[in-house]
């Protein structure tokens, strides 16, 4: 049985001799053996959605008081396009190669709505302890991203037979992920207190900041399949597990009316480190070709990648208690096309 598979492994490196000159259709995609020293780059165009999840701003009951139905609020999410710039160099040993990549993705939008509404973000001691009686009029929220990545690694290439060929690469991963996020509510309504006094909820600002700083090793194998002449079908999978250094931090300003016009401010901050998992996966189509000493590629495909438990801003969860509050702990993620342009010069 040994020497079986032994037949069949040499035949199909037999199928696949190295060559010292760039033909794209031999052994899929790329040249079996590029000139150490060359330098190869590539741009990326992303056309992305950035998602995060625990953003709900708002709720409104669109049933009765005895059979409630209700419908929360978070902001509208959409894509937004973005860019990767990235560079590579062909080590002089065994196909390997050393690279390097840099990924911004920002993101800005915001929503509100009116009616009826919950307040979700308000302290729940805020307005001396009446924050439970407080109905809205309008709300908005605004949410603000901004994420960088950059990615250094080695990868080899290997030939399994003239139409497939895999790239695993190991390597760091850094990632900044900056987020703001600011709700306001506005035109409350006037309710009694417990002691029968009367208070009138004006406004309720609350601004927060989640910040996080990962690194970690990551590790990736992309796959690429010749499926006709110079086209092939491309899919990766990729990971990282990140050491992460969270900076939150929560303002909130809170006016109301009783006697006199009532002025409350409450601030938290908090950091800490943490482990934090990342994967991303693509899938598309890929075309290449080489003009005399120059190798270029084109592809689209589809990419998604998921942060793990990004979102920290804390919410308040007890309406008498105001020490219970827990973070959100909303993943983030992106998604959408990827247009590459690499050449291999």
């Amino acid at each position: 049985m040994k020497i079986f598979w032994f037949l069949i492994a040499s035949t199909l490196i037999a199928q696949c001799p190295p060559i010292d000159t760039c033909v794209p259709q031999t052994c899929a995609y790329l040249p079996a053996n590029p000139l150490p020293g060359r330098g190869y780059g590539w741009i990326d165009f992303l056309y992305w959605e950035g998602i995060e999840r625990g953003l709900e701003y708002a709720m409104q009951n669109q049933g009765t008081a005895l059979d409630q139905n209700l419908h929360l609020h978070e902001p509208e999410f959409g894509f937004h396009p973005a860019f990767r710039l990235g560079a590579g160099y062909h080590l002089s040993h065994d196909s390997w190669d050393l690279e390097a990549f840099w990924t911004r993705y920002t993101h800005h939008t915001s929503n509100q709505t009116s009616q009826s509404i919950f307040s979700i973000w308000t302290c729940a001691s805020a307005f001396q302890n009446n924050a439970f009686l407080s109905l809205w009029g309008n709300a908005s929220a605004k949410w603000h991203l901004h994420a960088n990545c950059i990615d250094l690694a080695l990868k080899n290439r290997l030939f399994m037979t003239p139409a497939l060929s895999l790239e695993p690469s190991f390597g760091l991963k850094l990632a900044l992920l900056q987020q703001r996020y600011a709700v306001q509510y506005a035109n409350g309504n006037t309710s009694l207190t417990s002691s029968l006094q009367s208070i009138h909820f004006i406004s309720s600002s609350i601004s927060m900041n989640n910040r996080s700083l990962n690194v970690g090793p990551a590790a990736s194998i992309l796959t690429k399949w010749n499926v006709w002449n110079t086209l092939n079908l491309l899919a990766s999978l990729s990971g990282s597990l990140f050491a992460s250094r969270f900076s939150v931090s929560r303002h909130e300003f809170d006016v109301s009316f009783t006697n006199a016009v009532q002025l409350d401010s409450l601030i938290e901050k908090e950091s800490y480190w943490t482990l934090r998992p990342q994967a991303a996966a693509t899938f598309g189509l890929g075309w290449s070709h080489c003009f005399r000493s120059l190798y270029l590629g084109l592809s689209a495909s589809y990419e998604a990648q998921v942060f793990w438990k990004q979102n920290m801003l804390y919410r308040f969860i007890d309406q008498t208690n105001a020490a219970m509050i827990a973070p959100t702990q909303g993943h983030l993620f992106f998604h959408g096309l990827t247009v590459d342009l690499f050449a291999d010069f």
